[in-house]
């Protein structure tokens, strides 16, 4: 099971990324929302969530 969220922390150089862009204050905000798909659009198999889950 791949895991991209996670997978960008193991990333080279991500800490270091991280710690630059706030220091340059970069991300003043977050905000997280659940988001649901128009209904006119159709999500390709690998952006479904079970397919992702399952492999």
């Amino acid at each position: 099971m791949c895991d991209p969220i996670n997978l960008a922390a193991t990333a080279p150089g991500w800490q270091n990324y991280l710690k630059l862009s706030a220091e340059a204050g970069n991300l003043t905000s977050r905000k997280n929302k659940i988001l649901t798909a128009a209904p006119f659009y159709t999500a390709p198999k690998e952006f479904l969530l079970n397919s992702w889950l399952t492999g």
